[in-house]
């Protein structure tokens, strides 16, 4: 999914699981590869050698310990934080100084060991304006610039517009980025709160929406974790619940056995739609034996 000297994105809506895939990340980098740890599906290279750096611009100071203390002793199964991993809150820091301290940290910890991979969670928060083009093609120059000098990977946190369903990144700082980057990860929530992640696009590889990795929410455990593909429990209840409509439908404007014009007609009444839409509310009804033609031709409820 991505190497050094690139830029990878992770990116979905609000609250859809991004957190969960930083932290399965970083205990991949950090947790022993032959351990069962739970790292949703990430597997990194075995060497340790190296910094991972994480700067957080989007959590509150509670939220940014929890995620240190779930990726690091819950997931990645260490006793205690690894001199490797340095993990840093630049939510009070002034817009103008983050980048500073981006670099201030950096300019520290390369004198020591050279960086492994860095994670801007939050890589739009240092920017004044998403859709100012000038300092939106300068961030992520900068930014690619940063993963080319050091030899490190990128990761980058990225929300999508709101309400969209085209994976469409916020502002000309996320198009940009795009052209830019080496693979996005795409994380989705659905309404049973199971996320999904996956590649897409990649730049050299191919892991589709069919083979996505599932994980969701555990309040016992606290933290995100692997779960099975819900696909076929998804179908089941989507079908369920047509099918209950449907035979609502049925109970309303099929009281009694009547000849399949009217049945249109309250078809077409109760549901405010067009004759073609009826006629395919009727097919549906027929197809799941929701009802049955008599001998006097007439429609009745099946059973």
């Amino acid at each position: 999914l991505g190497e050094a000297g690139n830029l990878i994105v992770i990116q979905g809506q609000m609250k859809s699981g991004k957190t969960g895939v930083i932290s399965g990340i970083m205990a991949a980098l950090i947790s022993d590869p032959k351990s069962d740890a739970d790292c949703l599906g990430f597997v990194a290279q075995a060497s340790r050698e190296g910094f991972i750096l994480h700067f957080d611009c989007e959590q509150g100071p509670q939220n940014h310990y929890r995620l240190m203390q779930n990726t690091v002793a819950k997931r990645a199964g260490l006793g205690e934080v690894p001199d490797c991993l340095k993990s840093f809150s630049l939510l009070k820091a002034s817009l103008g100084d983050r980048w500073a301290m981006v670099e201030a940290v950096t300019e520290q910890v390369s004198k020591v060991a050279p960086l492994r991979c860095v994670i801007f969670d939050g890589g739009a928060d240092f920017l004044a304006t998403l859709n100012d083009e000038a300092a939106a093609n300068e961030m992520v120059e900068r930014q690619f610039r940063f993963a080319i000098e050091h030899h490190c990977l990128v990761v980058i946190v990225l929300h999508e517009n709101p309400g969209t369903d085209n994976g469409k990144t916020r502002g000309h700082y996320g198009s940009q980025l795009h052209r830019k980057m080496q693979a996005a990860l795409v994380v989705e929530k659905g309404a049973d709160e199971i996320s999904a992640v996956y590649g897409h696009p990649l730049r050299d590889g191919y892991w589709p929406r069919s083979e996505a990795h599932f994980f969701k929410y555990d309040t016992m455990r606290g933290m995100h974790v692997s779960c099975c593909d819900p696909t076929e429990e998804r179908k089941r209840i989507k079908e369920a619940g047509k099918r209950a409509a449907l035979r609502s439908l049925v109970e309303k404007v099929l009281p009694a056995p009547i000849a399949y014009t009217r049945l249109l007609e309250g078809i077409i009444k109760a549901e405010a739609c067009s004759e073609s839409t009826a006629k395919n509310r009727f097919k549906d009804m027929k197809h799941a034996g929701l009802i049955t033609q008599n001998g006097d031709g007439n429609y009745e409820q099946g059973q």
